[in-house]
């Protein structure tokens, strides 16, 4: 534990600072991004914030007790962190005397004891949502060795994952190991297809005529995305990947499929006449996206061809390791399609995981039910249970009751993610990692990369924070290029 620490048992402790003193209570037994925000929100209210951690026996070995306890020892914004019982929690206000109690939103109707200490010491409660975005970058600067130095990027990184495998009691080699297995799996991707342009551009300057930017175009890239990219990543990984989506009857249906084919992806794609490929376009300059134009239509497959579709994959489904719904919201995965397919997998017991995504459409996730992975953006998670303002935990609490999915990833762009395990040896488990790529080129694909990555490490024997680590590393190395390109062994290797 670093000296200068500011862990103390409040028997012989002396408070200085009277006014503005802020308390945060709870467990604190793995620290992860919904805690972050909740002290950034507590230390812009208060000038002298404490962390009370509740300790369930008489060991006050709070390295034992709280792994996360470094981390908050480091934090600029915690003055003092102390421990309590939780029958002691009035002795602990008395002492203290705090002006507010600093809780999350999801707390506001759970605290019955605390609202009636409240009252009775002249104490004001607060809740934080948890819309407000925190970035863990915002902590570097307070993460130093105890010889003073920041440490580097790298450093921090392997740090991390250092004790994330100490938490979880995860072993590298073994990881490794299975990633052998990745070649022995069938895998089945459904989901829409999209492609991805990128215009890349020099400035000229300002329209005379109007206020408009105008640029010249330099190159354009093409890559495939959506579905397209997910079953490419795993063949990629060495899985035997088989993809059933849909095109329209132009040149990006015959540019996917000539892709597809160079990326050794097994293809049952049908074409609609009725629509165009999904087409994404950027038009970028010196590094940055000036303007994103979508083209796509969003309606659903006519009788006929969904009759064909389906019957397709009802035909291939009794062969395949893992399903994998990569639903962009276009109009390919109805609720009927989707409980269809569900229903054989069950009775299969073939796994299932799934995305929905939401950025130009709006999806939701809770319409996969009995997954063995989900992996929405927080955005999305918010969105598909219309919840603004929960902390994170409580959000994946949400998710596994509308979806019983056995295990729920957040992904927080920037901040990383955060993992919880529906039950794991009876009882659930939170924990989070940050982006490992802190230097992101193109955090477009992140998502897909994590997804299938993740799955393929779940359905050759690996555990959830096995897979997480796994995972992470995989979206790290695909946000370091520009564009949709299959992630490769070797690339996620240098993080593991």
């Amino acid at each position: 534990m670093n000296k200068k620490t500011k862990i103390q048992n409040l028997n012989n402790y002396k408070f200085t600072k009277k006014e503005k003193i802020g308390l945060i209570n709870g467990k604190f037994r793995i620290i992860h991004q919904g805690h972050l925000r909740l002290i950034k929100f507590a230390s812009e209210i208060c000038n002298y914030l404490v962390i009370a951690i509740e300790i369930d026996n008489e060991d006050i070995n709070l390295d034992k007790i709280s792994k996360g306890l470094e981390i908050l020892n480091l934090i600029e914004n915690i003055k003092l962190i102390t421990y309590y019982k939780e029958n002691e929690f009035e002795n602990l206000i008395q002492k203290i005397k705090p002006r507010y109690l600093i809780k999350g939103k999801e707390f506001e109707d759970k605290i019955s004891t605390e609202s009636e200490l409240a009252k009775k010491y002249n104490i004001e409660i607060l809740f934080s949502s948890s819309d407000e975005k925190f970035l863990f970058d915002e902590l570097e600067d307070t993460l130093k060795t105890s010889s003073k130095t920041v440490l580097n990027t790298d450093n921090k990184v392997q740090i991390e994952i250092n004790n994330f495998c100490i938490r979880h009691s995860i072993n590298i080699s073994n990881i490794k190991n299975k990633l052998i297995e990745f070649k022995n799996k069938k895998i089945m991707i459904i989901g829409d297809i999209i492609v991805d342009i990128y215009n890349e551009c020099t400035p000229v300057g300002m329209s005379q005529e109007d206020p408009t930017i105008v640029v010249t175009k330099n190159t354009e890239k093409r890559f495939i995305g959506g579905a397209a990219i997910i079953a490419a990543h795993a063949s990629a990984l060495g899985a035997k990947a088989s993809l059933y989506s849909v095109c329209g009857d132009d040149d990006l249906y015959n540019f996917t499929d000539i892709t597809l084919k160079k990326y050794k992806v097994n293809t049952n794609i049908l074409v609609d006449k009725t629509r165009p490929t999904t087409l994404k376009m950027r038009y970028k300059a010196n590094g940055k996206t000036l303007l994103r134009v979508n083209n796509y239509k969003s309606h659903s497959l006519s009788d006929d061809l969904n009759k064909i579709f389906l019957k397709r994959i009802i035909n291939d489904i009794k062969d395949i390791d893992l399903l994998i719904f990569a639903d962009f919201s276009y109009g390919l995965l109805s609720d009927s399609n989707i409980k269809i397919i569900s229903n054989i997998c069950k009775k299969m017991d073939i796994p299932i995981v799934a995305d929905s995504q939401s950025s130009s459409q709006i999806g939701n996730i809770t319409k996969f039910n009995d997954t063995l992975l989900i992996t929405p953006t927080e955005f999305e998670a918010r969105t598909s249970l219309n919840d603004s303002y929960s902390g994170l935990a409580i959000l994946c609490d949400k998710l596994f009751s509308k979806t019983n999915s056995k295990y729920v990833v957040i992904t927080l762009g920037s901040e990383g993610l955060i993992a919880s395990t529906n039950q794991f040896n009876d009882k659930k488990i939170v924990d989070n990692l940050s982006a490992f790529n802190k230097n992101a080129i193109d955090v477009a694909g992140a998502g897909d990369c994590l997804l299938v990555t993740m799955s393929l490490g779940l359905v050759c024997g690996m555990n959830i924070w096995e897979a997480l680590l796994l995972g992470n590393s995989a979206a790290a190395s695909q946000v370091s290029r520009t564009g949709n390109i299959p992630i490769t062994l070797s690339e996620i290797n240098k993080y593991l």
